[in-house]
């Protein structure tokens, strides 16, 4: 079948000087060089990024209206394809841009070239096509493949090669496409990008799906992530990269099977796909915005290529309750978007990652004034364990029918005030731990039915207990000293709380909260005056040289070990996204709200639990893009540029740019609207202008800053612009 083609050839002074827009809030998709010197990228609104620097500058473009879902490029040769069949084909060394309509209306979702002349993509349907002739016309060439939408495409040579795409298929062809043969993949979820390194491939999907395949069948890598992974490249087998959630960027150097060397990197949104030129540089983009990441160090560091401002906001998404204390945040054992919180006596979900929640149970139990811990069971999502407050006890109580109704499990036991001692088990699904006040150690085997007392062990007043992944028989404990103001112990147990040693001890009267890390089974965590971290699950452990002022909650980002939320009952949290090398401040929505517990999901968002509601904390990179300096129309407009640093402790600078003689007034505000300082007042001339700025005598906090430019009679204003800046001490 010969497709119908459709050329529009578009003139210009050089590929460098195409249509050139100004655009914030749009995304990139794929990223594509062949030479490690032109480099370009591709996303929302049929914006394209270009470097023909290796990457030093930038410079945006629009060439469609369309997204543009994948780029490829062959020596000087670059071809991107995105909705409705629409495919550019773009030259560093001409003045052309081909665009090329193969007349099949279906969305192109991979688009790959062996050589100059020999390329394939593919899309929604089932379709694959095929160029001989550079992308000038195109062949469906399907046979063999069902009514299925294909992600990803790629080819070892002319004749063999794969396409993956949803509901885990997976074909290959060894005839050029003539022919395609679907391959066994022993999944079900939808299969994203896929790679090839030698002779051997990697194929990437959601919910952390990684498959790998040699010489024989493909085989599943346990990522231990439920996040979807997007971007894979690498230069051999045995340094490959993949990205994807909401920043994560990881490899399997050195051996590491499971791709769990981890890269920290500043993006705090989905990471779409990344590029390596050779063995250490490397550039990755992500959906949320028009921002390319860097690295020169084979991941060791990545830095953004635009200036960036962090920033987050809290959502309040439930509120009016009362007696929030404990943890009682559970997400849902099998579903990433769904979580659940407690309150007393009612238990509320939501199934959007936290955006909106509903009260699904409430507990007819009288007499509950606090509810302390909730899970629900990995073994049976109908049965749910709580730990509540019932006058003088603490019962654990169950329901097995999506809290429809409850019964009380074991009765008569006493915890702390502000304890969460009752933990599942990660490992063996209907399994659950219960440490109370004085009186051992219990667990159940029957998800929930009975609890055991398997040690007669007299904790002081146990706060929380975690047990180790991958190995159930370690479990540690964390024991406050309260009410005696002393000093508070970890207790640990290699035989599945059979027996307990002395672990640890610490200079604070409790130790709120204890953790583990899925990514390093021998790492854990304890919140308490200090961050303290264990490299052997608890066989030693360091604290970290900052002056947290007692720490109460604390959680690792479940899709990227990198990034850490911890926090005080108040006050303030704070965010590491380097694996605790530092750590900015969070404030807390309000200093009269007190914090007990944090998800931390993905890298963008965590949720938060207070003794009166729950919120919703959102992370953002807001990217200032520039504008190409080729574009001369651009040059002939007033800016005023983010500060940067930003956020800055103390000093910042600020930049613009005149292009007559002009009244410059540059202020700079509290959050209230109060005046900070002035900055500039006066006539100045045509030209660029930086500006240092000084809060030193200023409290932390978000301020303002406000340029006024006025002309003619100086009574006229011409351009005013007001950007955000953060102050962190």
């Amino acid at each position: 079948m010969k497709i119908k083609l459709i050329i529009t050839l578009i003139i210009s002074a050089g590929l460098m000087l195409l249509t050139i827009d100004s655009v914030k809030g749009q995304g990139l998709y794929s990223i594509s060089t062949s030479d490690g010197i032109n480099i370009i990228a591709c996303g929302d609104s049929g914006y394209i990024k270009i470097s023909a620097n290796s990457g030093n500058d930038w410079h945006l473009k629009k060439i469609s209206a369309d997204r543009l879902n994948s780029v490829c490029s062959f020596n000087t040769y670059f071809w991107t394809a995105g909705e409705r069949g629409n495919i550019y084909k773009l030259s560093s060394g001409d003045s052309v841009l081909y665009s090329i309509n193969i007349g099949f209306n279906t969305d192109i979702n991979s688009i790959f070239f062996v050589n100059e002349n020999t390329g394939f993509i593919c899309g929604s349907g089932g379709n694959v096509f095929k160029t001989v002739n550079g992308g000038l016309n195109w062949t469906l060439i399907n046979n063999g493949i069902g009514i299925i939408r294909l992600n990803s495409i790629i080819f070892k040579d002319n004749n063999t090669g794969y396409t993956a795409g949803d509901n885990g298929m997976i074909y290959k062809t060894v005839n050029g496409g003539i022919n395609w043969i679907q391959e066994n993949t022993n999944t079900e979820r939808n299969l994203l990008k896929i790679k090839y390194f030698g002779d051997s491939l990697i194929c990437a999907g959601e919910y952390g799906t990684l498959l790998k395949k040699g010489s024989g069948n493909w085989t599943n890598i346990n990522t231990r992530i439920s996040s979807d992974i997007r971007g894979i490249s690498a230069d051999n087998f045995n340094t490959v990269h993949i990205c994807g959630g909401n920043g994560f960027i990881r490899n399997n150097r050195n051996g590491n099977p499971d791709f769990l060397n981890f890269e920290a990197n500043p993006v705090l949104s989905e990471l779409t796909d990344l590029c390596y030129i050779n063995a250490n540089t490397g550039f990755a983009v992500n959906s949320k915005n028009q921002n390319i990441i860097k690295t020169n160090n084979g991941g060791e560091v990545w830095n953004f290529t635009n200036n960036v401002t962090f920033s987050y906001t809290w959502e309040n998404k439930i509120s009016g309750q009362v007696n929030g204390f404990g943890n009682t945040l559970c997400p849902h054992p099998f579903n990433r978007n769904t979580f659940f919180a407690g309150f007393t006596d009612k238990v509320f979900v939501s199934r959007n990652k936290g955006d909106t929640w509903t009260e699904v149970s409430h507990i007819s139990i009288p007499g509950i004034s606090r509810m302390s811990a909730f899970y629900v069971s990995s073994a049976d999502t109908n049965v749910w364990l709580a730990c509540v407050n019932l006058f003088a006890d603490c019962p654990l109580i169950r329901t097995t029918n999506y809290g429809v109704s409850w019964n009380i499990v074991l009765d008569s036991v006493e915890i702390g005030d502000y304890s969460h001692p009752l933990e599942m088990d990660q490992n063996i699904p209907g399994y659950f731990y219960f440490a109370p006040v004085s009186n051992g150690f219990f667990r159940s085997t029957d998800n929930g039915s009975t609890f055991i007392k398997i040690c007669s062990y007299g904790f002081n007043n146990p706060c929380d207990l975690t047990v180790q992944y991958n190995n159930s028989n370690n479990i540690l404990l964390a024991d406050a000293s309260y009410p005696v103001n002393d000093s508070s112990t970890v207790f640990k147990s290699t035989d599945n709380g059979f027996s307990w040693n002395m672990n640890y001890r610490v200079a604070d009267n409790e130790i709120p909260t204890v953790e583990n890390s899925v990514f390093n089974y021998n790492k854990a965590f304890l919140a308490t005056y200090k961050f303290h971290i264990s490299d052997n699950f608890g066989g030693s452990w360091t604290s970290l040289p900052y002056n947290f002022e007692s720490l109460w909650a604390l959680n690792e980002c479940k899709e990227d070990p990198t990034s850490i939320y911890t926090s005080r009952f108040s006050g303030r949290g704070f965010l590491s996204t380097n694996g605790g090398n530092d750590f900015i401040w969070i404030s807390n929505p309000s200093a009269s709200i007190f914090l007990s517990a944090v998800l931390y999901p993905e890298r963008d968002y965590l949720i938060a639990m207070f003794h009166n509601g729950l919120y919703k904390l959102k992370f953002y990179n807001d990217v200032n893009v520039g504008i190409s300096e080729n574009n001369l129309q651009a040059e002939k407009t007033y800016y005023l540029n983010q500060n940067f640093p930003n956020p800055f402790n103390p000093n910042t600078t600020i930049s613009y740019r005149l292009t007559d003689l002009s009244y410059v007034s540059l202020k700079v505000y509290d959050i209230r609207g109060n005046e900070a300082g002035t900055l500039v007042n006066e006539i100045q001339k045509p030209g660029r202008y930086s500006v240092d700025f000084s809060g030193g005598n200023l409290a932390t906090g978000i301020y303002f800053y406000r340029i006024i430019i006025s002309a003619g009679d100086f009574s006229k204003i011409k351009y005013s612009e007001t950007r955000k800046m953060i102050l962190l001490k």
